[in-house]
């Protein structure tokens, strides 16, 4: 998703099928901060690359 500031990144958030689940995952005003809600996408980026599920079902 290319997103031309966090702002923009964080309104697609609010608006996809998965907002409700992030604020269970953290909080029912998660979305409410742009700054706070980008740093935990991002953080979050930092656990995920470089996982790939197709990688993980390939046999060696």
């Amino acid at each position: 998703m290319a997103n031309p500031d966090k702002q923009s990144a964080i309104k697609n958030i609010r608006q996809s099928a998965y907002a409700n689940l992030f604020e269970k995952v953290y909080d029912a005003k998660a979305l409410n901060d742009v700054e706070d809600t980008f740093d935990i996408v991002a953080f979050m980026k930092t656990l995920t690359d470089g996982f790939s599920p197709e990688k993980q079902l390939v046999k060696k």
